[in-house]
């Protein structure tokens, strides 16, 4: 598609759309932002009707309280009402909720990806292309995007890059988790217990009391627990945590608001599901014999591992050991200081937080330790304009270290990787926004944010190989898991070290009961430092083609740092900066006496030097996470949201998007080609790597139509009512493993939610039955090829969940 005739005749499309706004009766003025604190306004960020009409949902987007229909921005909200009644508990959830929107959860960690966009950010060294924040503090480990979703106010998803107002690591996008906030207009709290199968059992509740006319506190907690969505017992959950807030507002201008928040992830964790197998001789993939609800531990599944030939060990592989595990803790501390002049509104936020990783899992379908801990600090100050005038600005300042520890194992039989070491990064940024309202229907926007980021590694990677120098070695050393270098030499018997006559070994250890059996030792070290500065920008334009419709355009760059992958290949060590230009224009309207919501987005994006995150494999043999850039891509395409308010208790629903994503220059150097549909060349005189070509295919989690629909009819009863709601979510097929083969391919799926409540007077009480994925559709969220056993694994959807709500509040 030509940019520039997608940037012609997009804007005439959308303003015809727009058009029969312009009839609607001048009385009825554009709905306005309320001047109230954001956590106040957002009160009425609930998805529904009123008798007047659809209901106003006040945002923070754009770091101003602002009606989400006037806010010159792609955003979908997700409010509280739709988080209680999918039960939404963890960010992979939020794949249902948003069509844009690709969550996975790959044991530890949260995988996001917006449009295609996003990365495999399984370890501390790779940074997340979609920010997520919680309580206005970005939290920069997708391993601690966990733990939040309970007493939430909202939730906004923003689409394309926010490198103006978010920065760095926001080429995708942002996640913004805002939880309910103190109030002083009064004591008030909510309780529900949630029953379903899997054992489930969700306990939350939050309490608001009013300590003064000056102050209140809030406090909250959740405990969530069901068994493992897999047949070995893993994929469950097990946690609790809990959030007090307290608010202190001296005068009508002034408030500081202090948080502090801690959550306790425990039980077995994460796992997968076998996908399939690769014939090592042939090449040849068959689907497994299993399906997506049957996990690696399985005896099922456990039983094809003495079945699968490593010619690198001259024998078969042994059945997983051990047993999936997590104990990890996650607790932040922030402020909020709040002061509001004639001049404008200072807002200051610090932050600390923490998050300790300690978490066993086998989704690679080998045995990997993430022992990970990160603590952040981070400071941002902003002043902005009131939102009246000619000249309205915001100008701010940002402040960010994160320092990582990380100790992570990765027992893949045939090696083991041992990583360890210390990740710091620093960044600082200055930025501001200015718009210009020309007349009160038109506004010119300019933005600009200069980054600088410095990181440093300082670590070292050992692998322990294990080799057969002969034609087999029927009783070979097979490599079982042990947190230490030493304890997995101790605990094979081995002699040594030795001297190495293989190059790539600094030393050998010899097996005395198999003398063809070798383990070969290899140490690598990385000592770097790497410095980026970037200016991002944006310039917008909004129209307002009538009192209840909004016609806008932007242009936006993004930005996010390089770093380190730890890898014994010097070129593949650091990669680079990511960049992104994105164009933008939609329209926002209501029509028919504010029954109908229509708003329409159209999109281009093109990245350079777009990072990405796989598994791969060294030059010595050794599986391990790399982060490399992979040239450029294009993604373009639209999405369209409407909410009619067909009769007084009736509410229709519907969003669809439509995305053409595709890598026009991805190229990448391996030793070990993977098994893949791309192109490989073949290692050229003098060089020991094979070049693989991806030039031209479709881009990773890109499904080319995502489309949600609802219906929710309220049938009132006297002072009570019931509310019956149902949802259906479609996605065409998408590529979900970095090799891009049919066996990562995610087919098309239908999948649907119903839900039936009975509530009583004022809503102070509600009893729901709900039934989520109806069909019992477990789309695959992440599928990894594991090149030592030849295996596929992929990490299945929840299965079909069905229970019973009950909740109180007063």
């Amino acid at each position: 598609m030509n940019p520039r005739y997608f940037l012609s005749t997009a804007p005439l499309a959308l303003a015809l759309c727009a058009m029969p706004a312009a009839a609607q009766t001048a009385s009825a003025a554009a709905p306005q932002a309320p001047a109230a604190e954001p956590a106040e306004a957002a009160s009425s960020a609930q998805s529904g009707a009123s008798e007047q009409g659809l209901k106003d949902i006040v945002v923070t987007a754009q770091r101003r309280s602002e009606n989400l229909q006037r806010a010159a921005i792609a955003v979908s909200v997700v409010s509280s009402d739709a988080l209680a009644r999918l039960n939404v508990t963890q960010s992979s959830q939020l794949t249902t909720l948003v069509p844009a929107l690709q969550v996975a959860s790959s044991g530890s960690s949260n995988l996001f990806y917006l449009r295609g966009v996003g990365t495999f950010a399984v370890n501390s060294f790779s940074d997340p292309a979609i920010a997520f924040n919680y309580d206005g503090v970005y939290v920069g480990r997708p391993s601690a995007t966990t733990g939040v979703f309970y007493d939430v106010e909202r939730v906004e998803v923003l689409k394309g890059p926010q490198g103006t107002l978010y920065g760095r690591n926001a080429t995708g996008g942002a996640i913004n988790i805002l939880p309910a906030r103190p109030k002083l207009d009064g004591n008030s709290g909510d309780f529900s217990a949630t029953l379903g199968n899997y054992n489930t059992v969700v306990l939350q509740g939050d309490v608001n009391l009013v300590l003064s006319d000056k102050a209140a506190l809030r406090v909250a907690g959740i405990y969530s627990k069901h068994n493992g969505y897999l047949s070995d017992g893993t994929n469950d959950e097990d946690g609790k945590g809990a959030r007090a807030q307290l608010l202190f507002r001296p005068t009508s201008d002034f408030s500081i608001r202090i948080a502090a928040d801690y959550y306790k992830a425990g039980g077995v964790g994460g796992s997968a599901a076998l996908v399939g197998v690769r014939n090592p001789v042939t090449g040849a993939i068959t689907p497994a014999p299993t399906d997506r609800g049957t996990g690696l531990y399985d005896p099922q599944v456990q039983a094809l591992f003495p079945q699968q030939v490593s010619f690198q060990i001259g024998r078969t592989l042994q059945p997983l050991s051990p047993y999936p595990r997590q104990n990890s803790t996650f607790w932040g501390v922030n402020a909020e200081l709040s002061w509001t002049t004639a001049a404008g509104t200072l807002t200051v936020i610090p932050a600390y937080r923490r998050a300790d990783v300690h978490a066993l899992n086998a989704v690679t379908s080998f045995i990997s330790l993430f022992d990970e801990k990160t603590t952040q600090k981070s400071v941002e100050a902003r002043f902005a304009s009131p939102d009246t005038g000619f000249f309205r600005y915001l100008l701010g300042a940002f402040y960010y270290r994160e320092e990582s520890q990380t100790a992570d194992v990765f027992a893949q039989q045939t090696l083991t990787n041992y990583l360890g070491g210390a990740l710091d990064t620093t960044s600082y940024a200055a930025f501001g926004r200015v718009t210009l309202a020309f007349t009160d229907r038109f506004r010119l926007s300019g933005g600009l944010r200069y980054t600088s980021d410095r990181k440093t590694v300082d670590g070292a990677s050992q692998t322990l190989v294990a080799v057969c120098v002969a034609a087999s070695c029927p009783g070979g050393l097979v490599l079982p898991y042990t947190q230490t270098p030493a304890g997995l030499i101790s605990s094979l018997g081995l002699v040594g070290p030795l001297p190495s006559p293989v190059p790539a070994f600094s030393s050998i250890y010899a097996d005395p009961s198999a003398p063809t059996s070798i383990l070969g030792n290899n140490r690598a070290v990385l000592n770097m430092e790497q410095k980026n500065s970037r200016a991002t920008w944006r310039a917008g334009a909004e129209y307002d083609v009538g009192p209840h419709s909004l016609l806008y355009a932007s242009v936006e760059t993004g930005y996010r740092g390089g770093g380190f992958s730890f890898a014994v290949d010097p070129t593949r060590q650091q990669y680079r900066p990511e960049t992104i230009q994105a164009y933008t224009i939609g329209s926002k309207n209501r029509f028919f006496d504010n029954r109908l919501q229509l708003n329409l987005e159209a999109f281009y994006w093109r990245y350079k030097n777009q990072q990405i995150a796989h598994l791969g494999v060294d030059s010595n043999g050794a599986s391990a996470f790399f982060t490399e850039n992979i040239g450029n891509s294009r993604n373009y395409g639209a999405e369209g949201e409407a909410q009619f308010l067909a009769a007084r208790n009736t509410l229709l629903t519907a969003n669809i998007q439509y995305l053409n994503a595709k890598y026009t220059d991805f190229r990448y150097s391996t030793p070990a080609p993977p098994p893949t549909r791309c192109a490989v060349t073949a290692p050229a005189p003098g060089s020991a790597s094979s070049v693989v070509d991806c030039s031209g295919l479709r881009a990773l989690r890109s499904p080319e139509w995502t489309m949600n629909f609802g219906v929710r009819q309220t049938i009132p009863i006297g002072t009570a009512k019931i509310v019956l709601q149902g949802d259906a979510r479609y996605q065409s097929s998408s590529y979900v493993g970095f090799e891009l083969l049919d066996i990562e391919q995610q087919a098309a799926y239908w999948t649907g939610q119903a839900s039936a409540t009975y509530s009583g007077e004022d809503d102070k009480w509600s009893a729901t039955l709900f039934v989520n994925n109806i069909g019992n559709q477990r789309p695959w969220g992440d599928i990894v090829y594991n090149a030592n056993a030849n295996l596929f694994a992929g990490s299945p959807g929840a299965p079909r969940l069905y229970g019973f709500r009950f909740a109180i509040k007063y």
